[in-house]
């Protein structure tokens, strides 16, 4: 049997479509199957895209370290000003004013204060959009960042006023202490308050 070349370039090009297609929907970054969060998700991804390159040392750029303890709740983060709200080890953080938005309309949900801010002076902001970051922690280790001395560092207590969410489980949002979920209504609520930070929500999850 012959085979033209038109029909083996048909099936090859095909091929590709289906294959970059596939490809595309494995890395997409999506919560629901709504269309309307599916368009949200890849607007909030493209605002901090070139970020995602960096692998570790972009999510702990971006994110930060939430530690918790029996007693206290202790954030290190390399931000150049006060956050607005952030996702740290799947934990909503928040400044005080979006705190009593939200409390005035999810008043089930539980948060507490962070008792210790520590904010490391980390120009990441303003580093080129390569795929790499400008600067490694001499270590490697992405995580030194912000437990090593490599930067320096401010004591932000007193003046940044950040709450964290508390293990909780309502219709809206529940936090399992590892990872957060929220309703679709909380979402975008959480969209409609946090303005331009609002891709500081990636890690949010939708569903129960």
């Amino acid at each position: 049997m012959k085979i033209s070349l038109l029909t083996i370039l048909a099936i090859v090009t095909s091929f590709t479509i289906l294959v970059s297609g596939c490809s595309y929907k494995k890395n997409e970054y999506l919560r629901s199957e709504s269309d309307e969060v599916k368009k949200i998700d890849r607007i909030l991804w493209s605002s901090l895209g070139r970020y995602s390159t960096w692998g570790d040392y972009g999510t702990v750029l971006i994110h930060g370290l939430l530690n918790r303890d029996s007693n206290s709740r202790f954030l290190i983060v390399a931000r150049s000003d006060t956050p607005k709200i952030l996702v740290s080890r799947g934990s909503l953080i928040v400044n005080k004013e979006l705190y009593q938005k939200i409390r005035e309309n999810y008043p089930s949900i539980i948060f507490s204060q962070i008792t210790k801010i520590v904010q490391k002076k980390i120009p990441w902001e303003s580093w080129p959009n390569t795929s790499e970051p400008r600067v490694y922690p001499p270590t490697g280790d992405p995580y030194d960042y912000l437990y090593e001395n490599y930067f320096p560092e401010v004591d932000r207590t007193n003046d940044w006023n950040l709450y964290c969410v508390e293990v909780c489980s309502t219709v809206d949002f529940s936090f399992d202490g590892s990872k957060s979920y929220c309703s679709e209504d909380f979402y975008n609520f959480l969209l409609s308050i946090s303005g331009d930070e609002s891709c500081y929500l990636q890690g949010l999850a939708l569903g129960n």
